[in-house]
């Protein structure tokens, strides 16, 4: 018994000694805590410091913001307090000037129990880590896939009107040769019409004055009407042509509109599927989009593989999918 007292003595005697060297916070509503000073922020006009505890000598808020600071190394601030970072035994606050009436610092700091760290997990009690790594890489690759396809379905298309002015182009500049060669023959067939015209007109001069008279021609046989009609045949053939050339582009930019269409299909299927836990591999990824680059149609079901995805929900879920509008880039 005698010895169970004197370790209880003991034991007050050193917590009683803690406790006179401790610091104090008063704040505003009467409270205190005791504690350790840490940090003190301290502006000096527009210039804002931060002093270690162990440096500071005192503190004293007045009530008109005019707060001193004064160090171990006899420098004396005079300015505002911004806050203080404070270590209590329940762990460390910060707390600002308007919630402070006063700051108690002991010249020797106490040498109170320290809140223990967290402890960090080893490596093998967070198997989620590699997981998150692995997900975050599988979105990553995702996107690439995604960004890489539409940029091939935009070459593809690039290329197929690139081959389709190579087809027309021939067809195209035969058709307005042979029309600015029959506009040129019909120009000058018709300037010679009106000069046999002009030189049927003759002028003779009797008794009662000059009179004029106009011989008769033949019937014109130049063929001018033949050309005039190759003209219009020829012009109507250009413009079909033209035609026909602006629906085999809009074919072509259609099927880019699909192919687009189709990719955004694989993009959200693969993210649905990585979001729910479900890692694809690369392989999978690939072979998915390369489905989705090359077939012409619409998107189905089919298209995307969905590996494990059996459940109701995501059933559900891949039938009421709505096609996304096609981006540009």
């Amino acid at each position: 018994m005698h010895t169970i007292v004197s370790v209880l003595s003991a034991t007050l005697v050193l917590l009683a000694g803690h406790l006179a060297h401790a610091d104090t916070l008063v704040y505003a509503d009467g409270r205190r805590s005791l504690g350790t000073l840490e940090k003190v922020t301290f502006r000096v006009d527009a210039v804002q410091s931060v002093y270690k505890g162990k440096a500071v000598a005192s503190v004293r808020v007045s009530r008109d913001t005019h707060d001193v600071v004064v160090l171990h190394n006899k420098t004396k601030r005079v300015g505002t307090l911004v806050s203080v970072r404070f270590n209590t035994p329940e762990g460390v606050v910060v707390v600002r000037r308007a919630e402070l009436a006063a700051i108690e610092h002991s010249l020797a700091p106490a040498a109170l129990p320290s809140v223990p760290p967290a402890r960090k997990k080893a490596k093998d009690e967070s198997p989620d880590k590699a997981r998150l790594a692995a997900t975050k890489k599988a979105l990553a690759k995702n996107v690439a896939l995604r960004n890489a396809c539409w940029d091939k379905a935009a070459d593809v298309a690039k290329e197929a009107v690139k081959d389709l002015k190579a087809d027309h182009i021939d067809d195209y500049r035969e058709c307005a040769r042979d029309i600015a060669d029959l506009e040129d023959t019909i120009k000058k067939k018709e300037r010679r019409r009106r000069e046999d015209e002009r030189r049927s007109r003759i002028t003779v001069r009797g008794s009662s004055g000059y009179r004029r008279y106009r011989r008769r021609l033949p019937p014109p046989n130049d063929g001018l009407e033949d050309d005039k009609k190759a003209l219009r045949e020829q012009q109507k053939a250009k413009t079909e042509l033209l035609r026909l050339m602006r629906r085999e582009k809009n074919t072509i930019a259609d099927a880019e509109r699909t192919r687009k269409r189709r990719i955004e299909a694989v993009y959200a299927s693969h993210k649905k599927a990585i979001d729910a836990g479900q890692l694809l591999t690369p392989d999978e990824m690939v072979a998915n989009y390369k489905a989705a680059l090359g077939a012409p149609e619409a998107p189905t079901k089919d298209d995307v593989k969905e590996p494990d995805a059996k459940d109701e929900e995501g059933d559900k879920d891949k039938k009421s999918k709505k096609q996304r509008p096609a981006k540009g880039k």
